[in-house]
């Protein structure tokens, strides 16, 4: 036996399948942006929505960063032996991992 869906069923049955998606209203959040800096970059997001992670792109150099709606953007600090630039890429689900890269020189790199 075959059943036939109308095209305002079919219709229907859609709308009904994406209302739970579509009640929720869409919002934008800024992250701000550290002191002495002019810009920041949101690049990754924890899968509960709660952490943002990214970088301050600007001068002196790009700072690895963290946003909270409790603690607002912190600055990430540099692993040992960096001093350079810093981006966060990505966090884990809570947000209490974050991975990126940190950017080290060689020790016998000479600039010129």
């Amino acid at each position: 036996m075959k059943i036939r869906i109308s095209s305002v069923a079919r219709s229907c049955l859609i709308a009904a399948a994406l209302a739970p998606l579509t009640a929720f209203a869409v919002t934008f959040q800024g992250i701000g942006v550290l002191t002495g800096h002019t810009s920041s970059e949101a690049l990754g997001i924890s899968a509960d929505g709660q952490v943002v992670v990214g970088s301050e792109p600007g001068l002196p150099d790009p700072v690895a960063i963290t946003w909270s709606q409790n603690s607002g953007i912190q600055p990430l600090p540099h692993i040992p032996g960096s001093t350079l630039q810093s981006r966060a890429h990505g966090a884990s689900h809570d947000g209490s991992v974050v991975v990126g890269r940190d950017l080290v020189l060689h020790p016998h790199y000479i600039d010129g």
